[in-house]
């Protein structure tokens, strides 16, 4: 974690105190924060946020292009109202350790956070231009790599697993290059970087973009080494678990043959626990009664949003008027998920 992103985390909990004096709902307008437009986060997160407007009557104002991590702290001090999450980043919050270690009272934090519902991000494209010679993990010695923004949970899962699966460590073994995730997509379009690696959704429109100027290798686990440890102990995270990259699904455009084998990722959409019973449970009514509205949204990954798939990997309790929506309509809802304010 750098060292503004830690300065940066700390100057969000030292403001807590005096930020709980404000209120963090103004009548119906509701803020929300999450990332890059364009993204299949991002356009989810427009289609929450349709859903709501359209069906309810409700506003929401909506930043985009934010870290999820600072979203998530900022939103369990409940200044912000609705938040990407993740049930990684929820878990090292829990936990107060990796990007939240300097954070004091992240475990207490933590406990404000509610959820409204998961869905599958994708796998993790590891991406690197088939013209460069590299064609597996253990290739990345003494090359540039990005793997998402500093300080993010995307560069430390990835070098996590690059390291269990080659040795090979961060910094000691490869330069990691700084950029946020729409600088770092420009720059490995002009070969300013030998890899960089991004959770999408499969298909996905950007690795099609980056495949047609020239073809692609997609680095993965090799199969005969799945079940070792070290690179299960990755992929049992929260919020990850093994996934599989068909190469078919962009054509010419990669020139892997055989299913890559990588890790699958989980993300949401949460609230915290000072937003009023009612206002969550009604827009959480809208978004899963005109979910099709979020479906027909451009990012093929739109489409995992899903009754089926709310609740996997919810590893903190629901809102209580998600809670109470989900109870309402028939979801079976485990008893690990609901809220200590639920009636």
């Amino acid at each position: 974690m750098t060292q503004a992103f830690t300065k940066g985390l700390l100057a969000l909990a030292a403001g807590a105190a005096l930020s709980a004096a404000v209120p963090a709902v103004a009548q119906d307008i509701f803020r929300f924060e999450s990332v890059q437009p364009g993204s299949t986060l991002g356009t989810v997160s427009l289609g929450f946020v349709q859903a709501v407007e359209k069906h309810t009557k409700y506003k929401v104002q909506m930043s985009s292009g934010k870290p999820v991590t600072k979203s998530v702290l900022t939103g369990a001090q409940g200044d912000i109202d609705l938040f990407a999450t993740s049930p990684g980043i929820l878990d090292s919050m829990k936990r107060g350790e990796d990007m939240y270690k300097k954070v004091k009272g992240a475990p207490e934090l933590a406990k404000n956070v509610r959820g409204l519902f998961n869905f599958p991000l994708g796998m993790y494209h590891y991406l690197v231009w088939d013209e460069s010679g590299i064609k597996t993990l253990e290739d990345l010695k003494g090359k540039k790599l990005f793997l998402g923004p500093p300080g993010g949970q995307a560069p430390a899962v990835s070098s996590a697993l690059i390291e269990a699966v080659t040795g090979l460590k961060a910094k000691a073994d490869y330069e990691l290059m700084r950029f946020d995730w729409t600088s770092g997509r420009t720059a490995f379009s002009d070969r300013q970087m030998d890899l960089t690696g991004i959770p999408t959704s499969v298909p996905s429109t950007l690795i099609e973009e980056f495949g047609s100027s020239s073809p692609l290798r997609i680095l993965g686990i090799p199969k005969n080494r799945i079940e070792e440890p070290a690179i299960k102990e990755i992929l049992n995270r929260p919020g990850f678990s093994l996934g599989t990259i068909d190469p078919a699904a962009y054509g010419d455009k990669v020139v892997n043959k055989e299913p890559v084998y990588t890790m699958a990722a989980w993300i949401g959409l949460a609230t915290n626990n000072k937003v009023p019973e009612e206002v969550i449970y009604e827009m959480t009514k809208a978004v899963w009664e005109n979910v099709k509205d979020i479906h027909d949204m451009a990012a093929w990954g739109s489409r995992t949003v899903t009754k089926e798939n709310a609740l996997i990997q919810m590893n903190i309790p629901l809102h209580a008027g998600a809670y109470r929506y989900y109870k309402e309509s028939g979801f079976t809802v485990p008893d690990s998920l609901r809220p200590p304010e639920a009636k």
